[in-house]
């Protein structure tokens, strides 16, 4: 028999049942025992914890909401990924109950960028990193540089799988097939390669630009590809067939990026002459210009929706537009120097933005404010994009490195 009796531990298994334990029992689970639980000294009790206040209703929630302020950031990511993925659930069940929407209070009123750290930097390009481009589950990162190769990157690991080499310049675009099975890539040297993301084979060039391919946007259903360039033209090819299928001219100079609409609705193009071309995708017939940018317009993107098209330009502005009227909703000015890229989240309520100002900016787009700003990039940053989760941003500079941004 052992002569000491048993003593409580941080890691006692949960046992059922919500009330507090009687004076002088042990404490080993129930709602009280994930209390006991949660004011543990070790942060992975702590966030185990979370996990099993989940369960327990609004007083659960409550203790999972008082975690966003954790002393230990990684403890606060965890309580913040629990409530976001509440709160999505109740968006998508219309539920009003009273905890979700405490959940739905408190994720407004908190910051998890302000958790972000750079966590990786990739050096393996020579020159400017111009390109970035994710595979739909993630996992892949692509980059395309301005040392005329294309490199393939753990996303996860930020180790170097493979480099492909197959452009005579620069490369200055790649975007990666809804399936996730094929790499495009658009260079200064007038063409378009298809790759094979997995083996990294060449699979197929194309050409038809007079001169460079500065964007490329590839349908949601993976049936479209749309190219722009120096040209100034808008060619449109079906992907499955490699058929040119028709080309547009609505810029007076260099197209500086394409977008299509998540709806497969709606082709737009910003240039350098500063405004931006919207067109029905589906016949090519022109449909308005949104002009606004005092200068070249870098980089475009659609929110989730359709219904909002979003712009950054030399002039150091971000804008948002409405896509039916052509009408400004919104303008987020902060950045010093010239914004490069910008990328949305799913729920269109954050922007995030790279500059020549050498900062990576996120935007909430509910309060129209700057909510963030990461520093770490010794020169401009070219692209930048958001994990299909959410859970890491990356960046690709000018000083031929990338970084990824997230929390340990």
């Amino acid at each position: 028999m052992p002569r000491h009796s048993p003593q409580p531990r941080f890691y006692d298994a949960v046992l059922g049942g919500d009330s507090p334990a009687p004076r002088g029992s042990l404490v080993l689970g129930g709602l009280e025992g994930v209390r006991r639980r949660l004011e543990s000294p070790l942060e992975d009790v702590r966030r185990a914890a979370l996990v099993e206040a989940m369960k327990y209703g609004e007083t659960g929630i409550s203790w999972v909401i008082g975690a966003l302020q954790d002393p230990s950031e990684r403890v606060q990511w965890s309580a913040y990924l629990l409530l976001r993925e509440r709160a999505e659930m109740s968006t998508y069940l219309l539920q009003q109950e009273r905890a979700d929407l405490k959940v739905m209070l408190a994720l407004r009123s908190y910051n998890p960028w302000s958790l972000f750290h750079a966590l990786h930097t990739l050096e393996g390009h020579s020159h400017a990193v111009s390109s970035l481009a994710l595979s739909p589950d993630g996992k892949t990162l692509v980059s395309g540089s301005h040392d005329k190769t294309i490199k393939i990157w753990d996303a996860t690991t930020g180790i170097l799988k493979r480099s492909l080499e197959g452009h005579s310049e620069w490369v200055d675009s790649v975007v990666i097939s809804p399936n996730g099975q094929t790499l495009i890539s658009g260079s200064v040297d007038r063409s378009i390669i298809l790759w094979d993301l997995k083996t990294g084979n060449l699979l197929r060039m194309i050409t038809g630009h007079n001169n460079f391919v500065k964007s490329l946007a590839i349908s949601p259903n993976g049936q479209t590809l749309v190219s722009g360039g120096i040209d100034g033209m808008i060619k449109v090819w079906d992907f499955n067939k490699n058929q040119f299928n028709y080309a547009i001219k609505g810029h007076s100079n260099i197209i500086n990026t394409v977008s299509l609409s998540p709806d497969n609705q709606w082709l737009a193009s910003g240039g350098s002459d500063g405004t931006i071309q919207v067109w029905k995708f589906r016949t090519g017939e022109h449909h308005g210009t949104f002009k606004g940018h005092l200068s070249a317009v870098k980089s475009i993107r659609f929110s989730g929706d359709s219904r909002t098209l979003i712009s950054c330009g030399a002039d150091k502005i971000i804008v948002g537009w409405d896509v039916k009227t052509g009408k400004t909703k919104y303008w987020l000015p902060g950045h010093s120097d010239e914004v490069n890229d910008l990328c949305i989240s799913r729920d269109g309520k954050t922007v995030i933005s790279g500059s020549a100002d050498q900062k990576i900016n996120v935007w909430n787009l509910r309060r129209k404010t700057l909510q963030h700003s990461f520093s770490g990039h010794s020169d401009s940053v070219i692209s930048v994009i958001l994990s299909p989760d959410e859970k890491r941003i990356f960046s690709g500079s000018k000083d031929g490195t990338i970084k990824i941004w997230g929390v340990l």
